[in-house]
């Protein structure tokens, strides 16, 4: 609903983005147009969604799927993107600079798309020396990219934690999981792969609720 309300410029966006009353009022009844009960939404709700919403295309990002577009509705004139992480979705403001990939764009069916990223989400995770990287792939021209999300948690960002913070999980201080990433970034650099990266606090500033 926030994401409709944004492009319909509702008079009430202010409230709806910030979870007011009207934003539950009006998701129940989207819920009820599409024909089901007000609840957590997988990829067959956001189907029917897309059957109600004439005039509006829904694309769905996963982060578990490598930041990959797992739906894409018939083509619309107006986009609706949503982040899909840990079972809610949150919707994206800036799609080109969110995927920070100029060969971005939306007019391009999936068929025709000719990037193919070896990642975990479809069982092709890439091992290169002692590291596993979050993507990869190789271009017709030979070159070879590696994508990384660095989650601000476990890669000791430096914009979001103190350097001296410890990681209750692993133990180690933020600065030296910072460390760690830019010495893996080093090492593959060296080894002559292209290093493309984009950190989470990046992701959230592009995302809203």
């Amino acid at each position: 609903m926030t994401a409709k309300a944004r492009l319909d410029g509702h008079e009430k966006w202010n409230l709806i983005r910030q979870g007011r009353n009207i934003q539950g009022e009006l998701a129940i009844k989207m819920h009820n147009k599409a024909g089901f009960p007000f609840r957590r939404c997988g990829i067959e709700e956001i189907k029917s969604f897309q059957r109600v919403l004439d005039g509006y295309q829904i694309h769905v990002v996963s982060k578990e799927h490598f930041n990959d577009i797992i739906y894409e509705g018939p083509a619309a004139e107006k986009k609706i993107y949503l982040y899909l992480q840990y079972h809610h979705y949150d919707v994206i403001t800036a799609m080109p600079a969110f995927l920070s990939r100029n060969y971005f764009c939306t007019n391009v069916t999936r068929e025709k798309d000719t990037i193919d990223i070896m990642h975990a989400g479809n069982g092709s995770e890439k091992q290169i020396g002692s590291f596993l990287v979050d993507g990869y792939r190789e271009t017709e021209a030979g070159e070879r990219e590696v994508y990384e999300f660095h989650g601000c948690f476990w890669h000791g960002c430096d914009k979001c934690f103190g350097r001296s913070t410890i990681n209750p999980v692993t133990g180690n201080i933020m600065a030296d999981l910072f460390q760690r990433t830019m010495d893996k970034r080093s090492f593959l650099e060296k080894d002559g792969y292209k290093y493309i990266s984009i950190g989470e606090y990046i992701i959230a500033s592009l995302t809203m609720n």
